[in-house]
């Protein structure tokens, strides 16, 4: 990947990734259990956790990028993802530069969006990737 170079995946999240996430994470807001609560605290579902959509970013980044490292990994999380929303998340080379062993530090930005248009999340992932 080049400076500039931009790369995009369509997901959906399932309600089975949401409950194995839920399970490991022992996670029990119930914003992300009951869809009735949910909607009565004003989503117009289930709302899907942050740091499930982190590891599918991360996912996407290891696909895509193929890091030997990920030295950084930032996350901000925008407006809450309702399961079901089908989203899309995009990538853009920002900053390159060679290391000591190597390898180009690459910073990538990302953004997980809906409707083209809703951000849900941003991350800022520093990695190490070979030349």
């Amino acid at each position: 990947m080049n400076l500039g170079s931009t790369l995009r995946q369509t997901l959906e999240v399932t309600g089975d990734q949401v409950e194995a996430y839920l399970a490991l994470s022992d996670d029990q807001n119930p914003i992300h259990i009951d869809q009735g609560l949910a909607e009565r605290f004003g989503f117009s579902g289930i709302v899907v956790p942050g740091g499930l959509i982190a590891i599918l970013v991360g996912d996407f980044v290891h696909a895509a990028f193929k890091p030997t490292a990920i030295q950084a990994f930032k996350a901000r999380f925008v407006h809450p993802l309702v399961l079901g929303t089908a989203i899309e998340v995009y990538s853009r080379v920002v900053k390159q530069s060679k290391q000591a062993d190597g390898c180009n530090l690459t910073i990538v930005r990302l953004k997980v969006l809906s409707d083209g248009r809703v951000i849900h999340a941003l991350f800022d992932a520093e990695l190490s990737v070979r030349a």
